[in-house]
């Protein structure tokens, strides 16, 4: 009989306003009840603990039917799945349901479903699913294992392998360690304070209006395209004020020059811009020491700019006229 490890699948990059809102999957019951949060606590075989916006409660095992997680509609952030089967196939996917003792459901790159009977499977590796960010910031929630011995483990389950083990991989780390099923007391999962906030989680304000965030991709190691679907129009010489929530920004951000990008445009966006890392930046700016997600600043020269708050990751596209 395959072990309780059902419900301890790696939480994928998900749908949320934000990680203190809870809502990373939904989670239902045998009198047809269902809650969304996120499973916090596991102890296999004996009972669960949700977290929700209204705290954490405690459910029997048993009294669980299935999970289903709540994707954002972004699919080049976030952690995918690679599943072996017993008969030597591998899948590729994210895991989007999981009906408790029966089988799981993935979702493929190009949008289908497969539903794969657990008897089937040998194992389950999870990684990234963009390879120029840091896996740490794809990463919505850790994994925690206490162990028998009360030994703690804080980090990211990398695979699995049904019936046997897990493999946790702790930062700092170059290589994961193997734990035994065995070993293993409870399963918990923990906020990651590193998880690298999209624009749907992220707030700006220019000069006290939202905008949303551009999403860059390099190019070549050199030009980075940048897509935006709004950029707002600013008065070149007059001060403008950035308030960005729920990003850790860079200690000192850059203001670079951009031009229009006159090639294919990305769908779903209605501009988009590119520039050189190997510009100069127009302008070097420090957030305010007391408000360190305040960022003031003005520029001369009208035209169009991307501020740089995450590396070149993450900005936005500013627009200044006359």
């Amino acid at each position: 009989m395959r072990p309780y490890l059902i419900l301890t699948f790696a939480l994928t990059a998900i749908f949320c306003p934000a990680v203190s809102a809870q809502t990373v999957e939904k989670v239902y019951f045998n009198d047809g009840k269902s809650i969304e949060g996120y499973i916090s606590e596991q102890i296999p075989g004996e009972e669960i603990s949700v977290t929700t916006e209204n705290g954490t409660e405690k459910y029997m095992w048993n009294n669980i039917v299935k999970t289903k997680k709540l994707f954002r509609d972004n699919s080049d952030f976030g952690i995918k799945e690679r599943i072996t089967l017993s008969s030597g196939t591998v899948l590729e996917g994210r895991i989007s349901e999981q009906n408790i003792g029966r089988n799981i459901i993935i979702e493929t790159a190009k949008g289908g479903h497969k539903v794969i009977g657990l008897d089937d499977i040998v194992s389950i590796d999870s990684e990234p699913v963009s390879d120029s960010i840091p896996l740490w910031e794809q990463i919505v929630l850790l994994d925690r294992l206490i162990l028998r011995d009360s030994t703690v483990i804080d980090g990211f389950i990398v695979s699995r392998r049904l019936g046997e083990s897990v493999s946790i991989l702790q930062q700092n780390r170059f290589r994961p360690d193997v734990i035994s099923l065995s070993e293993i007391a409870v399963y918990q999962k923990i906020k990651n304070s590193d998880y690298l906030m999209n624009d749907d989680h992220v707030t700006v304000e220019i000069n006290e209006h939202a905008v949303q965030l551009a999403k860059c991709d390099i190019v070549d190691g050199i030009i980075v395209k940048i897509r935006q679907s709004e950029t707002p129009e600013l008065l070149a010489g007059r001060p403008v004020t950035v308030n960005v929530n729920d990003l850790k920004i860079n200690n000192t951000v850059r203001l670079y020059k951009v031009a229009p990008d006159t090639g294919k445009k990305t769908e779903g966006f209605k501009s988009g811009y590119v520039f050189d890392l190997t510009d100069y930046p127009d302008q070097e700016i420090c957030p305010d020491p007391e408000n360190p997600a305040q960022i003031t600043f003005s520029v001369k020269r009208q035209g169009y700019y991307f501020l740089a708050l995450k590396d070149f990751e993450i900005g936005v596209v500013l627009e200044f006229c006359k």
